[in-house]
């Protein structure tokens, strides 16, 4: 064993520890980059001097290298070498004992990859070369045609992305193989079905490389009856390699780029549907159904080639009668395999009843068969949606069961359109197999899929479904489903689509009412408490769904339905994992209490006693697990029981309170102190350096501030206090924090404004220094997701100052408590006015300083001393500093944006401040090196007052002068 060989053992051995493996990948890298070790490999691998097949693989490897990253350089001596090599190997493989398979793969990349390196210049007879030895021995010929796989995945192959000088190159190739070298390799191709008999995967091997060569070579090469007289006859083959073999080619023909006419006239003259419709017609019932599945993907192939034909040649009004014809027969075949009891088999011709579906519609006026096609592909498609009660695990599903729900999606699809184009058609339909739903003995599979398909009908016929006359356009077909044994069936398919269609139908209840209390029955003693957790969830989301939309019907039955609601309600956090039902599904049944609480039907104390039985125990188990058990939790496992607890009880007060509209409506159920109450204990959570629990504490609190009103303000200061405990992640933890709090109280300010002011007071000093500690934290510029998170969180602080000098609430920033951090927030400010890569939060900065403007500059500008000079001296010099930048994208529409608003705060500037402002202004720009004439340009503006037929020249005046100001 040489040094060679040592190396490349060493490498691949899986016993080998990481160090050596490092050192002998090292070694062996040198030998694909030393200018002469890779010529010892080569002449040790053709003169079999190593045995081991993983030796030989690593000499080719050696030479690969060299081929792809430096063959042009090589002088002229080594690259005949590297031809010698192959063509000595060519001689003797065919002679040979059998070489292993990676050998031949790997020596056919070889020759590839130095094909496009020679041909056709350096090596004119390269196909000459491997096509001489087709008719030595089924060997030769299984080499011959491993190459030309491997030559179109190197230069052809369309699912590998290439570089365009790459594609230039490869498209130069072949038009070289078209100008001499094709005639020989079809004829080489032509001379493998020799071998049918005694090697028919070999004639499937040429099959398959010949289909990936047809798109691009001369049709009167393959098209013709020498060649396909055997293809053809291949299809009637007992063989599977010939028969798949001959679908891929054929399919490759009817693929083939060509005019319309052209396309057809290929499909009739070779007679290609007559002959696949032959072969369809002698399949047995037990044949294989890969070969089923072939000869469906090419008439699925036939059919999208007609198609796309007929549409081309309808565009350019030219006759398509023919093209027609032709597709009718093949649809008989399209049946034939859509119908097919294999899921596979009939997906694979999908998309040609989805694109016939479409040429329908651009056909318009339909003829008698193509109503009949259409009723036919009808038929059919809903058939195809029945589940397969051998084959559908509903209890554990699997990887096949989701491609089947998958199928379903894209035969929903199908069913779609046909609705679209004949929904007459579609409800005649319905009509007729929805009384199914009267015959004894239906089986699952049969009613599942007619209360799909009523399902579907919501979606799939256009329009609204409830008419203007109160009658439902598809009323008949829910009534007929709704008052079937749907409900009482015990199958869960059946029970999860009959859920999801009362769901979408409920408005048929509206109108019948008297229906309610059998759903009402399924859905409480059926699908909550189905033992498959799946349809739990499937019930506890659409009871949801349903109730809020009937409420107002359900007003007698209200007190039974949250009775039954509460037990399953039960809190218990230490055994989540065995919970009847999960938390989300129990979150959706809070929800559903929340708005059947809110019911009229209900007296206040009887509704604030049901929420109290309701909340209490979230309450009472939320207070201990904050104040004592999260300190003594023994483990991670039991911490993380408990803090998802804490998310969830949460979230299960923020459910139940979208049933409750507001202050008045939360009077109503007498509810006040009880949600007070849960405020005071959730924003204890703050303590908790958890983020999932405190953005549900937020969600929370942003719902309360619509319900609560403003009793939520005196809690606004004790969360802000909160905020000041360092966080346990940091100054990114303490910036998340930070941005839910200042994204709460915009809300608060905007919704309360004024009351809001003496809030602020309280809270702003808290709050302020946090903001700037963060605003001021090195952002690594390479870091785009943190570049990102400093950027939204700044925008939301701008928002919330915007806010609040809009709404009436200024003179909060002038309290004594906050004027010790006012200069903080107004040189944050004005920073954003110049930060030229945040386009919006500049604008909303330039619109912060003119709300003040308004507020805080008199007459002579004077009303908050200091305020006029702090003004002029940062806000107006910046904002120019900021817009005169080489940066700053004037052509850009949120720059537009910004100098609009910027036009509008330097008019508020000389409205408030006069003629001293237009003096400083002019002696600002001169300081800036502006030409005096564009300055007087701009103050004389400024004087005059402003044109309401033209209000935005200053902006376009200012646009100018910064385009001017760079020439």
């Amino acid at each position: 064993m040489d040094e060679f060989e040592q190396t490349v053992m060493t490498l691949y051995s899986p016993e080998t520890p990481p160090q050596h493996r490092q050192q002998a990948m090292a070694l062996f890298d040198q030998y694909k980059y030393s200018p002469d070790a890779w010529v010892m490999c080569a002449q040790k691998f053709i003169g079999a001097f190593y045995q081991q097949e993983l030796t030989q693989a690593a000499c080719v490897q050696v030479i690969e290298a060299v081929v792809q990253t430096r063959y042009d350089n090589l002088d002229e001596p080594h690259q005949n070498f590297v031809r010698e090599l192959l063509r000595a190997w060519l001689r003797e493989r065919p002679a040979a004992a059998a070489t292993p398979v990676t050998i031949v793969n790997k020596m056919a990349h070889l020759f590839a990859i130095v094909f496009v390196h020679e041909f056709p210049t350096k090596w004119p007879a390269f196909f000459t070369e491997i096509t001489a030895m087709v008719n030595m021995s089924p060997v030769a010929a299984d080499i011959f045609l491993r190459i030309m796989l491997a030559i179109d995945e190197e230069v052809v192959d369309r699912d590998i992305e290439r570089s365009a000088a790459v594609n230039a190159r490869n498209t130069a190739l072949k038009d070289s193989m078209r100008l001499g070298a094709m005639p020989a390799i079809c004829d080489a191709w032509k001379a493998v079905f020799a071998y049918e008999a005694a090697q028919p995967a070999l004639v499937g091997t040429c099959l398959r490389a010949m289909s990936l060569y047809v798109s691009w070579i001369d049709l009167g090469l393959v098209a013709n009856d020498g060649f396909l007289a055997p293809v053809f006859s291949y299809l009637n083959s007992g063989v599977n390699e010939l028969r798949v073999g001959a679908c891929e080619l054929v399919s490759a023909l009817v693929n083939k780029g060509m005019p319309p006419p052209n396309k057809v006239q290929l499909l009739v003259s070779l007679q290609i549907v007559p002959r696949v419709s032959a072969a369809k017609a002698a399949i047995t019932a037990d044949e294989d159904n890969e070969y089923v599945a072939s000869l469906s993907r090419l008439t699925d192939n036939i059919g999208l080639a007609l198609i796309g034909a007929i549409k081309t040649l309808r565009g350019a009004n030219a006759d398509c009668t023919d093209a027609l014809a032709v597709l009718d027969d093949a649809l008989q075949l399209q049946f034939s395999f859509y119908s097919h009891e294999d899921d596979g088999v009939s997906e694979s011709v999908t998309e040609f009843a989805r694109e016939y579906v479409h040429l329908l519609k651009q056909i318009g006026a339909l003829s008698p068969t193509q109503q009949e096609h259409l009723r036919t592909l009808l038929q059919i498609t809903v058939l195809k949606m029945k589940y397969d009660p051998a084959e559908f695990n509903f209890s554990n599903p699997s990887d096949t069961e989701d491609a089947f729900l998958a199928f379903r999606v894209n035969l929903k699809t199908i069913i779609c359109n046909i609705a679209q184009l004949n929904a007459a058609m579609v409800l005649a339909f319905g009509h007729q197999i929805v009384q199914a739903l009267e015959s004894p003995g239906l089986g699952f599979t049969d009613l599942e899929v007619i209360v799909h398909f009523v399902y579907l009908l919501g979606e799939a016929i256009p329009g609204p479904h409830l008419a203007a006359d109160g009658v439902m356009v598809l009323e008949p077909l829910v009534a007929a489903v709704v008052t079937s044994g749907a409900a009482q069936h015990s199958h869960s398919a059946v029970l999860g689509e009959y859920f999801e269609l009362v769901t979408r139908f409920y408005r048929y209840f509206v109108l019948h009412p008297d229906h309610i209390p059998p759903v009402l029955t399924a859905f409480l003693s059926r699908g909550l408490t189905h033992p498959l957790p799946s349809l739990r969830s499937i019930a506890c989301y659409q009871f949801t769904v349903f109730v809020r939309g009937l409420c107002v019907q359900m007003r007698a039955y209200v007190s039974d339905i949250l009775a039954a609601l509460v037990p399953l309600l039960a809190p218990d956090p230490r055994a989540d994992s065995e919970k009847y039902l999960r938390s989300d599904d129990q979150l959706s049944l809070y929800e559903a209490a929340g708005f059947l609480v809110a019911v009229e039907s209900l007296g206040t104390q009887e509704r604030l006693q049901i929420l109290g039985s309701l909340l209490s125990p979230l309450l009472d188990r939320y207070s201990t697990i904050l104040t004592r058990e999260l300190a003594v939790a023994p483990d991670i496992r039991t911490q993380n029981q408990l803090h998802n607890f804490l998310s969830f009880a949460i979230s299960a007060c923020t459910r139940i309170s979208k049933g409750i509209s507001g202050p008045d409506a939360l009077d109503a159920c007498g509810a006040r102190s009880l949600f007070e109450r849960a405020v005071t204990v959730f924003v204890g959570v703050l303590r908790v350096q958890r983020a999932p629990v405190r953005n549900e504490l937020f969600t929370f609190l942003h719902r309360m501030v619509a319900m609560m009103g403003l009793a939520l303000l005196p809690v606004l200061p004790q969360i802000a206090e909160l905020l000041v405990v360092p966080a346990e992640g940091g100054p990114a933890s303490q910036m998340d924090v930070l941005k839910l709090f200042i994204t709460l109280l915009n809300q608060v300010v905007s919704r309360h404004r004024d009351p809001v002011a003496p809030v602020l007071v309280r809270t702003l000093p808290v709050i302020l220094p946090l903001i700037v500690a963060v605003l001021r934290l090195p952002v690594d510029t390479f870091d785009q997701n943190a570049r990102a998170e400093m950027t939204e969180f700044r925008r939301s602080f701008f928002l919330l100052v915007h806010t609040i000098v809009s709404t009436g609430c200024t003179s909060a920033l002038l309290a004594p408590e906050v004027l010790p951090y006012l200069q903080d927030l107004m040189g944050t400010v004005t920073e954003g006015c110049q930060n030229i890569a945040d386009g919006n939060s500049q604008k909303l900065c330039v619109l912060i300083f003119r709300r003040l403007a308004q507020q805080w500059l008199g007459a002579t500008g004077a009303a908050v001393p200091g305020f006029g000079e702090f003004m002029l001296s940062q806000v107006v010099s910046g904002c120019f500093r900021g817009c005169l930048q080489p940066g700053f994208n004037v052509g850009d529409a949120q720059s537009w944006l910004l100098l609009t608003e910027f036009a509008l705060l330097l008019r508020c500037m000389v409205e408030k401040m006069g003629p001293p402002f237009l003096e400083y202004l002019t002696a600002l720009l001169l300081g800036m090196a502006l030409p005096p004439p564009i300055v007087g340009e701009l103050t004389d503006m400024l004087a005059r007052p402003e044109n309401p037929q033209d209000r935005g020249a200053l902006g376009k005046l200012l646009k100018s002068i910064i385009v001017r100001s760079r020439m």
